[in-house]
């Protein structure tokens, strides 16, 4: 009998590429170079700095934030003290960064330096706001039933989840499971408070509590899930409401000036350039959007393509773009690099 064998390397000698309208990459699988004990861990958020090193977020219990050299070697890690489910980092003015954390016991936005001291907090830790939010909204014999299909187990945490957030009564104030914070030019900062509340929180440079936009629901300036916040060059403040697979641009005063509304699948995170803003879809893709123009000039992906499960979506100063996914547990980790070809 012959025993047939795979080809040595396969993660390394296959060639995907991906091509949209003028943009073009190369999907770099085996960038990230894992330390054995984090590898498979989901990465929530990827965002790199100005020397193009990258910071993760991962939902490693003693790694919550990892940091990676421009040639995709693991530097170092921090946090392990400051979150329970480390959700999304972005970077302030001052050299830090702000991560929120998504669990359903914190319910805060921890301000951090890059050594990984605690320089302020956003919310009341331990505290959530009253919004409703029932993280027991679903049958918990059903949600906890045992079961060897895959696909039923899905479909379970799929109804959990949907359960979960449609339990929000009401909008609220900082925080109940937050997901993302951002700073704008002016030093105003925009929190998307999303698994709990369905509420964008603005702030003062100095770090106090302003006001809040939104409510649960489908219409313009409501949200199922606003998960993500990211600020153009022209300050206009990008909202990811996810679970109605749309995003809303504000001024920082909280008018609505944009709307994404059409086949896009579960806008789930953005990032934007001088030129352009990405936008990653959890359903299976992403997109780019020119900040001038305002329309969509390239488009990646499709319903339900595994591998381009974006959950957070950052690039660096060269073009690049990192996917980072959840719950995939993939052997080769859950950070892809797309280099840029040109």
């Amino acid at each position: 009998m012959k025993i047939i064998k795979s080809l040595p390397n396969r993660y390394q000698d296959t060639g995907i590429y991906l091509k949209s309208g003028d943009f073009s990459y190369k999907v770099e699988s085996e960038w990230a170079k894992w330390p054995a004990e984090i590898k498979g861990s989901d990465v929530l958020s990827a965002v790199c700095d100005k020397n193009d090193n990258l910071y993760v977020a991962t939902s490693h219990k003693d790694h919550p934030i990892g940091v990676f050299n421009p040639q995709g070697d693991f530097v170092r890690s921090f946090g392990k003290e400051h979150f329970h489910r480390a959700h999304s980092i972005s970077f302030t003015s001052r050299g830090t960064i702000l991560c929120a954390d998504s669990s359903a016991t914190l319910h805060a936005v921890r301000e951090l330096d890059l050594d990984g001291n605690l320089v302020r907090t956003f919310g009341t830790p331990g505290v959530p706001s009253d919004t409703g939010y029932d993280v027991n909204a679903y049958d918990k014999d059903f949600a906890n039933k045992p079961s060897r299909d895959v696909y039923e187990l899905q479909q379970q945490q799929i109804k959990v989840f949907f359960s979960q957030i449609d339990s929000i009564k009401k909008a609220a104030g900082p925080f109940n499971r937050p997901c993302h914070m951002a700073e704008a030019s002016t030093g105003e900062m925009f929190a998307a408070d999303g698994y709990g509340n369905a509420a964008v929180h603005k702030f003062a440079a100095d770090g106090s509590y302003l006001e809040s936009w939104g409510s649960p629901g489908t219409g313009i300036g409501q949200y199922r899930l606003p998960h993500w916040v990211n600020i153009d060059r022209f300050d206009r403040v990008w909202v990811c409401d996810r679970e109605n697979s749309r995003a809303f641009a504000y001024t920082t005063k909280g008018e609505i000036v944009a709307m994404l509304d059409g086949e896009f699948c579960r806008v789930t995170s953005c990032w934007s350039d001088h030129d352009y803003i990405y936008f990653g879809e959890l359903g299976g893709g992403f997109f780019i959007v020119d900040v001038s123009t305002l329309e969509v000039v390239a488009q990646f992906g499709y319903l339900y393509l595994n591998m381009l499960a974006c959950h957070g979506i950052g690039g660096d100063s060269k073009g690049n773009l990192y996917i980072s996914s959840i719950s995939q547990s993939r052997p080769i980790g859950n950070l892809f690099k797309l280099t840029r070809i040109k």
